[in-house]
């Protein structure tokens, strides 16, 4: 947990961070939330080129979706949450399964917002979110160093 919070609070004020620091957070978080929801949680599954891990995203933008899915969603036995991030056309694609707690739940999108607010500054192209009733996927496409 230590580790975690490590990370939390170091970093430039660039607001990225590469792809590849962005999965050791994400999987060092989601090891913590397996912890606490055991066996309601799928194995978080990961798949992405080695190329694509040295390209910058904004930063804890995993974290926030991962935590998101959980925040969002019943967590059961009888239907585990899945959650996938791979890359797809040039984008991280970050994917769950939706069985929502409350579907009038209020829900203000802050972490989805700080995430646009970081493309929207970098004058990036891409971001995008896609919420079907049985899926809610988040497309981030990398920040070129060069814009920073």
């Amino acid at each position: 947990m230590a580790k975690v919070y490590r990370k939390f609070l170091s970093g430039d004020d660039s607001g990225l961070a590469t792809i590849r620091e962005e999965v050791v957070l994400a999987e060092e978080y989601f090891f913590l939330q397996k912890i606490r929801f055991v066996d309601t949680l799928n194995p978080l599954e990961i798949s992405i080129s080695p190329e694509a891990l040295a390209l910058s995203i904004p930063r804890f933008s995993l974290q926030i979706l991962i935590e998101n899915a959980i925040k969002h969603n019943e967590l059961s036995k009888m239907h585990p949450l899945t959650i996938v991030i791979t890359e797809m056309d040039g984008r991280i694609v970050v994917k769950n399964s939706v069985l929502l707690k409350n579907s009038d739940m209020d829900s203000a999108g802050y972490g989805t917002h700080m995430i646009a607010h970081v493309y929207d500054f970098y004058h990036v192209q891409g971001f995008e979110i896609q919420q079907t009733e049985s899926h809610f996927t988040v497309y981030l496409p990398p920040i070129p160093i060069d814009s920073q």
